[in-house]
């Protein structure tokens, strides 16, 4: 995860301080301004030839000190909330990681500027990556070669005039991870972004996932009153997964926002809308669909006002602090709680409206048309620590939902009579239309003013199952396990066999009971499993494609899509035991990367309290049963090699 945010800032924060600075050089005295560039950060070389109508020049402009340069840049940047929330993301990356993964970016440029007017014209070819990127796709020779013809023939361009407007060649990039990217028609400004087409197949192996979207369009705008407005449009977005059969397409959705403080209160809005929604899974052996689900001509709208401002800058800041190093820090922690403190205490109100049309699942259609408004007001008590039931967040629950009248109709007919007894729909203004009205009272929640939910039934969270708080740990005095107390080596035990080992150590003050759960998505069965070992677990349980495993998190049993081997102990007594278990995998034709999903977990004596690690603070990446989990791939192209 950090390798990814890594690079991916790296290579945006490049781009723009190479485009900015060039266009600043063909601005200014080009001589002076390279001067400038080498003394903050960068390697230029420069070539002029005057004339008497145009400037033509070219040369060399590299990242030789990734730190100074960016903070040259950062200085000459306007103050804004994006410079704000830029600075932030910043400050997460090491110097270490800066140089390393900046430092050698090269591009040749040429321009042409005119003398007598401020025309421009600027062409910028990247010949080098970064120094650590070239010797990481050393250790994979097609990469490498892929990327080198790349480079020799310049062919991914940026071209600037003198307005800052730019367009980028179109490129088709192999990925050294695994993956194919084709990007077309980028072209944009210093507030725009627009994109004809992308094509991404991504996968190790085999080329399991695939990503295109046509018809991108982005648009962010900030005013020296910090009134922003942002827009986001993809024209269409498919996703395809040719192993579990997954298909998942979108048109036309369209993501607008707009925000402005108040004094010490921001006020905004969001809308999300789209003409069509479609998903569906294929069976694997019939072809025939699982499920599917359509919907359209669907918006949704929520506005907002009276929301703390200063808090909430603090608290985005604090999320994207916890998204990049996967657990908090008592710095964001302390922000996490004072904004949710403010919150509760603030007059926030928050208004929605929606629409749609046509919704149907599994072919069965549930309503043609469907309008949505309500209110929301935060609880003066809410605590996000301690959310039991719905009144521990809301003071004001109410909503108007209206459905067309066939649809209402037709579902009250497949309904039994005690259902019947609690939906009471009303007339609405419009007369196709049937209403309810739904209102959240301090006894539970009313539909037309029924009781429809008792208070003792409007319970978020099992006892068993507690939610994940920003406080939430897993070890109870007080302090969050680390990643490390889940862990686990491998070796080569021969040319085409792998043994993995992994471990677990609870964090718990004392324990019941525990495991360790290791899935495999890239596997449908064990017929590459040729051994396993415990000496510290009572059983290993092993779940392939298609068998049933229970998630806590859902409360519900799933399906599972993969490989899953499990170590299970259900009478650990001695917290001071490092459980673990051994795979031998025949690894015959693999010659990537092995995917692993990684967690241990384990009950508490009083049966009740419990340790995920990693929990949901520490990671993002969900596995088949939407626990957490830590990654364990390994890397077999680098490994065999090795032994070679």
């Amino acid at each position: 995860m950090k390798k990814i945010v890594i690079s991916i800032v790296a290579i945006f924060i490049a781009l723009f301080l190479i485009c900015f600075m060039i266009t600043s050089s063909a601005k200014s005295s080009i001589q002076s301004k390279v001067d400038e560039l080498n003394s903050n950060g960068f390697y230029v070389t420069n070539k002029n030839y005057s004339g008497f109508f145009k400037t033509k020049g070219k040369g060399k402009i590299e990242v030789s000190n990734a730190s100074k340069a960016i903070e040259y840049f950062m200085n000459k940047k306007e103050n804004s909330q994006m410079k704000d929330e830029f600075e932030t993301l910043l400050k997460l990356l090491s110097k270490e990681d800066k140089d390393s993964l900046i430092n050698g970016l090269t591009f040749d440029y040429d321009f042409i500027v005119s003398n007598f007017s401020s025309k421009m014209n600027l062409n910028l070819y990247l010949t080098k990556l970064p120094i650590k990127n070239t010797y990481n796709l050393m250790k994979n020779s097609y990469a490498i070669s892929t990327i080198n013809e790349m480079l020799k023939n310049k062919e991914i361009q940026v071209n600037i005039d003198e307005k800052g407007k730019f367009k980028v060649s179109d490129f088709t990039f192999i990925a050294q991870t695994g993956g194919i990217y084709t990007v077309r028609g980028m072209k944009g400004d210093d507030k725009s972004l627009q994109i004809s087409f992308i094509d991404f197949e991504i996968g190790n192996y085999y080329l399991d996932d695939k990503i295109v979207m046509e018809d991108i369009n982005f648009f962010y705008s900030e005013d020296k009153n910090k009134k922003i407005d942002s827009k986001f449009d993809i024209g269409n977005l498919k996703y395809k997964n040719t192993y579990t059969l997954n298909e998942f397409d979108i048109k036309n959705l369209e993501i607008s926002s707009f925000s402005i403080p108040n004094g010490d209160y921001l006020k905004g809005d969001t809308k999300i809308s789209f003409d069509s929604l479609n998903f569906k899974n294929t069976d694997y052996y019939t072809k025939e669909d699982k499920n599917s689900t359509n919907l359209k001509n669907t918006s949704f709208f929520v506005a907002y006002d009276k929301l703390p401002y200063k808090e909430y800058k603090e608290f985005t800041k604090s999320l994207g602090i916890e998204a990049y190093s996967l657990t908090p820090t008592t710095k964001t922690q302390e922000a996490d709680k004072k904004f949710f403190e403010v919150l509760a205490k603030s007059d926030l109100t928050i208004n929605i409206n929606g629409e749609s049309k046509d919704l149907d699942v599994d072919k069965n259609s549930l309503y043609k048309s469907l309008k949505l408004s309500g209110n929301l007001v935060l609880s003066k008590e809410f605590d996000f620590n301690k959310i039991d039931i719905l009144n521990d967040i809301f003071s004001v629950l109410k909503a108007d939902i209206e459905i067309d009248k066939e649809s209402v109709d037709k579902s009250l007919q497949s309904l039994d009579e005690n259902l019947k007894s609690q939906l009471k729909f009303e007339n609405a203004s419009d007369e196709n239309f049937k209403k309810l009205q739904v209102e959240l009272k301090e006894d539970g929640l009313y539909t037309n003013g029924i009781l429809t939910l008792p208070k003792s039934e409007l319970k978020l969270f099992p006892n068993k199952y507690k939610p994940y708080a920003y406080d939430t740990n897993s070890s109870y005095d007080g302090k969050e396990s680390s990643m490390d107390n889940v862990s686990y080596t491998y070796e080569l035990v021969s040319p085409n066999l792998l043994r993995v080992n992994f471990k677990y150590k609870t964090g718990l003050k004392d324990v019941s009971s525990g495991g360790i759960s290791v899935s495999f998505p890239q596997f449908k069965d064990d017929t590459r499993v040729k051994a396993k070992n415990t000496k510290t677990f009572e059983k290993l349980d092993v779940y392939k494609k298609g068998d049933t495993l229970y998630s806590g998190l859902l409360k519900e049993n799933v399906t599972g899509e993969y490989l899953m081997i499990e170590g299970w102990d259900a009478s650990w007594s001695d917290k001071n035991i490092e459980k673990e278990f051994s795979v031998d995998l025949d690894i015959t034709d693999l010659s990537n990367v092995l995917e692993i999903n990684l967690r241990g977990y384990s009950t508490q004596a009083n049966k009740i309290d419990y340790e995920l690690i990693p929990n949901q603070n520490q990671s993002f990446t969900q596995d088949q049963q939407t626990y957490p989990i830590k990654i364990a791939d390994i890397d077999l192209y680098s490994l065999k090699n090795k032994k070679k």
